[in-house]
C-alpha cells in the first residue's frame, strides 16, 4: 500500500507546485517588472476575481467522488450530461461576476485601485478554464494516472512565466490576467488529452465547452468597453441568465439535489 501511495503521490509535489507558481508568479513579476504600486492593485482585482474559485471547489467536492463512480460503471454518458449542466451555471455565475467588476472593485478597494477593474474579465475567464483543468483531471485521477496531470500543469506554468517576462513590459500589468487566463486554457487542453488518451472518449459534450470558451474569450477581450454602461451590462447579464433558466430548466432539481450530495444515487 505505501509503495502504491508514493507512486501515486509523488508526480503531485511538481503538479501542486507548479499551481502554485501558476496562481502567485503573476504577481512577483508584475513587482519585478513595474512595480510594487501596479502589484497590489493586480493583487487586489485578482483575489476579488479568484472568489469564484470557492464556489467551484464546492462543486468538485461533490464532483470528485460522483465521476469515480460513473467511470467505475462506465456510465460516461450520465457523467457527461451531469457535468455539462454544472460547467454551464459555473459558467453563467462567473459571467455574471465579471459583469459587476466595477462594483466589486469599489467594495474592495479605495478609488485609486479602479484601473484594476481592467483585469477581472481576463483572470475570471482563468478561473473558469482552471474548472475545466477539474473535470478532465478528475477521470485521470481515477485512472491513477497523475503524470499526465503534473505534465499539464508543469507546462502551464513554465509558459505563464515566459509570456509574463514577454509581455508584461511591454503592455503593463493588466496583461498578466490573459497570459494566466492562456495557461490555464493550455492546463485543460492538455488534460482533455490525457482524459482522452486513457478512456477513448470525450466524454464530455466538447462543442458546448468550446462554444462556452469562445465566450469567455469574447468577453474578457470586450467587457472592458462596456464597463461605463451599466444599463447595457444590466441587459446583457439578463440575457445570460435567461438562456441558463432556459437551458437548466428541465434539469434544475436533478442538479440542487447533486450540489446537495443526493447526486450519486442518480
Amino acid at each position: 500500500y505505501w509503495k502504491y501511495a508514493v507512486l501515486f503521490n509523488l508526480p503531485l509535489i511538481p503538479h501542486y507546485l507548479s499551481l502554485h507558481i501558476l496562481n502567485h508568479m503573476d504577481r512577483i513579476q508584475i513587482e519585478w517588472i513595474v512595480g510594487s504600486s501596479a502589484a497590489g492593485i493586480y493583487a487586489v482585482a485578482y483575489s476579488g476575481a479568484s472568489v469564484v474559485k470557492i464556489v467551484w471547489q464546492s462543486i468538485n467536492a461533490s464532483l470528485i467522488p460522483w465521476t469515480y463512480e460513473k467511470c467505475k460503471k462506465e456510465e460516461f454518458d450520465k457523467l457527461g450530461e451531469m457535468t455539462k449542466i454544472l460547467v454551464t451555471g459555473y459558467g453563467i455565475v462567473c459571467l455574471g461576476f465579471m459583469f459587476v467588476a466595477p462594483e466589486i472593485m469599489r467594495i474592495l478597494a479605495p478609488s485609486s485601485y479602479i484601473e484594476g477593474v481592467a483585469v477581472i474579465p481576463s483572470v475570471v475567464s482563468g478561473v473558469f478554464f482552471s474548472s475545466l483543468y477539474y473535470i478532465f483531471a478528475n477521470v485521470v485521477y481515477y485512472y491513477k494516472k497523475p503524470t499526465y496531470v503534473m505534465i499539464g500543469s508543469i507546462a502551464s506554468a513554465l509558459l505563464n512565466v515566459i509570456l509574463n517576462a514577454i509581455f508584461i513590459p511591454r503592455f503593463g500589468f493588466v496583461v498578466a490576467g490573459f497570459t494566466t487566463m492562456i495557461s490555464y486554457m493550455l492546463q485543460s487542453v492538455m488534460d482533455y488529452y490525457a482524459m482522452y488518451k486513457l478512456t477513448g472518449k470525450s466524454i464530455y459534450d466538447m462543442k458546448h465547452i468550446l462554444c462556452i470558451s469562445v465566450v469567455f474569450i469574447i468577453c474578457s477581450i470586450t467587457l472592458n468597453l462596456v464597463y461605463q454602461n451599466m444599463v447595457l451590462r444590466i441587459c446583457l447579464f439578463m440575457a445570460l441568465l435567461s438562456y441558463m433558466l432556459y437551458y437548466c430548466k428541465n434539469n434544475l432539481r436533478k442538479t440542487i439535489q447533486f450540489l446537495k450530495g443526493k447526486g450519486k444515487n442518480k
